[in-house]
């Protein structure tokens, strides 16, 4: 079972992005065993939509959350 966790600014995760999934008012992201969760009218999940598409599953990334009001997450794919 994977955790479901919400990150503190400046905290990154990184791992394995699993599964994209919108569920009732929310936004998942499944990176290795933690769900990474934002509320759908979130400027989190608005920037996590655009950054992070389905090419990205099976591909190690990082996400990172800032303070910064215009970039609220930072994506960056691990190679």
């Amino acid at each position: 079972m994977s955790e479901e966790v919400h990150l503190e600014p400046w905290v990154e995760i990184t791992g394995v992005l699993r599964s994209i999934e919108t569920k009732k008012a929310f936004l998942h992201l499944e990176i290795a065993d933690t769900v990474l969760s934002f509320e759908i009218e979130s400027k989190e999940a608005s920037c996590a939509q655009e950054r992070i598409n389905r090419n990205l599953i099976g591909r190690k990334i990082g996400i990172l959350r800032t303070d910064i009001a215009e970039k609220p997450l930072v994506v960056r794919l691990i190679t």
